[in-house]
């Protein structure tokens, strides 16, 4: 499905299409014929209020009415292209920013029940196997936060931050391009709000003791992952960025239902 998100670009659109490498990935188009860059009108004489800009899995479309014609730009969808910044790149930046120093506290309603009277609620279903899932008390169908129930309330927590905070810390080992690995300290609500990623869909496969989590971007073709356990009160595993929904549809064609690890291990 098309996500349309014009008032994203308007900032950005007149710095990207002067970039050499922004143009040999992208088309440009004059009344859906194709053209050369230069006849691309100057940014200052844009008319921004009519731009409409559609997200697909595989392609982005620019196109914007001025003077009688239409123009349009086509590009993949593909985050680094439009930002001229290559995953190495945008992962050392995301780097130095990803540590927190906040002490999380343990945030615990005290009800308890029965796992099997918790209210599962699951939207969709991708690669067949992931799902989004929401997890309530049946005593009064709010967002389960509970340290009897550690991985149903981090699923909530990726859901709703401010219903739950994840419980404990995370520190995960970074795996960045190159085979790079550092370690990082955090907890989910400080994670999400680096990411900026507040709002995107959080799919989750749970397999014995560990819990894979893909955070989707609403519209660029990405996910940042997870893959967690539960250690001495402390969210242990590995963290991946910028994957692209493409690697990831073909890591899951040869995916090990059984083995949670034998999909982490194709990611590097």
């Amino acid at each position: 499905m098309a996500q349309t998100e014009p008032s994203l670009f308007h900032s950005s659109m007149s710095r990207v299409v002067k970039s050499e490498r922004f143009q040999a990935n992208a088309i440009l188009k004059l009344n859906n014929k194709e053209v050369a860059w230069s006849k691309l009108p100057d940014a200052a004489n844009w008319q921004t209020d009519n731009v409409t800009i559609t997200f697909t899995s595989n392609s982005v479309n620019w196109e914007m009415p001025l003077n009688g014609n239409i123009y349009s730009i086509s590009f993949p969808n593909d985050v680094s292209v439009f930002y001229g910044l290559d995953r190495k790149e945008m992962q050392d930046k995301l780097l130095p920013i990803l540590n927190s120093d906040r002490t999380i506290v343990t945030k615990s309603d005290s009800i308890k029940f029965s796992i099997d009277k918790l209210l599962a609620d699951s939207i969709g279903l991708r690669y067949g196997l992931l799902r989004q899932n929401t997890y309530k008390n049946p005593l009064d169908s709010k967002l389960v936060c509970n340290s009897l129930y550690p991985f149903e309330s981090l699923v909530n927590a990726f859901k709703d931050t401010l219903s739950c905070n994840g419980l404990y810390p995370l520190k995960m080992v970074y795996h960045r391009y190159g085979y790079k690995q550092d370690t990082v300290k955090t907890d989910v609500p400080s994670l999400m709000k680096t990411l900026g990623a507040v709002g995107w869909s959080v799919w989750n496969l749970k397999e014995n003791n560990e819990i894979a989590l893909l955070i989707q971007h609403p519209f660029w073709g990405f996910d940042h992952v997870l893959f967690l356990r539960l250690e001495n009160e402390i969210w242990m595993g590995d963290f991946y960025s910028f994957v692209s929904n493409y690697n990831l549809l073909n890591m899951y064609k040869s995916y090990d239902v059984k083995n949670t690890s034998s999909f982490k291990y194709k990611i590097e």
